[in-house]
C-alpha cells in the first residue's frame, strides 16, 4: 500500500541527506575557503548583507544548504504511484518495480503513460497540489 511505499520513501531519504549533510560538512569544516557556493550567496540576504559566504560555518546559522534533492519529482512519483497503482490499480507494485529494474527497457509505453498521465504539482491538478 502507499503508506508502505511513503515509510521506504523517507527512510531511504533521511539516509542519503544523513550521508550528504556529513559529506558536505566534512567540506565546509576542514577547507571553507574552498567549499565556496558563489551563486547561492549572491542571492542569499543574510549572506550579501555580513558579507560571508552562505555556506560559512562560522555565520550565525551556518547551513550546508541541501535540499530534498528533486523535491518536486519525489512529490511527483509519489504521487504516480497512489494514483496508478493504489487508486486507479492500473498496474501492479510488481509491474513498477520490473520496470524500474530493467531501466524500462521493455516497458516504454507505461514509462510514457507515467510522464504523460500522470499528477504533477503545480498544474492545478488538485490530486497533488
Amino acid at each position: 500500500d502507499i503508506e508502505q511505499h511513503y515509510d521506504a520513501w523517507t527512510r531511504q531519504m533521511q539516509r542519503l541527506l544523513s550521508h550528504l549533510d556529513r559529506t558536505v560538512n566534512l567540506g565546509r569544516n576542514k577547507d571553507a575557503e574552498y567549499y565556496g557556493r558563489p551563486l547561492l550567496t549572491g542571492i542569499t540576504e543574510r549572506a550579501v548583507e555580513r558579507g560571508i559566504e552562505a555556506v560559512n560555518p562560522e555565520g550565525e546559522r551556518g547551513k550546508c544548504w541541501n535540499t530534498g534533492l528533486t523535491w518536486v519529482e519525489n512529490a511527483d512519483t509519489l504521487a504516480a504511484v497512489k494514483k496508478q497503482v493504489n487508486d486507479d490499480k492500473k498496474y501492479t507494485k510488481d509491474q513498477k518495480i520490473t520496470a524500474l529494474e530493467t531501466n524500462w527497457d521493455g516497458y516504454e509505453q507505461k514509462r510514457l503513460d507515467i510522464v504523460n498521465k500522470a499528477p504533477k504539482r503545480g498544474n492545478d491538478d488538485d490530486y497533488e497540489d
